[in-house]
């Protein structure tokens, strides 16, 4: 079973990673048709003030952001 700490935490992490993919520096030998795809996604993933929002209406199902720490 899926904690809300777990779920926040891989909202959080997943929007992370997309960053990571779409920065050159961060991924230099990543092509550029899976960079254009992370972008595309990133562009309507939540962000940590739609999980602020997402835990202020369900806190049985999302921790606040600010709750979450730590690599993956």
């Amino acid at each position: 079973m899926t904690t809300p700490y777990e779920r926040t935490r891989a909202i959080l992490h997943t929007r992370e990673f997309l960053e990571e993919l779409q920065s050159v520096q961060k991924s230099p030998d990543l092509p550029d048709t899976l960079r254009r795809r992370a972008k595309a996604l990133a562009r309507h993933y939540p962000e940590s003030w739609h999980v602020h929002q997402m835990h202020a209406h369900m806190p049985a199902f999302f921790d606040p952001p600010d709750s979450v720490s730590g690599d993956p």
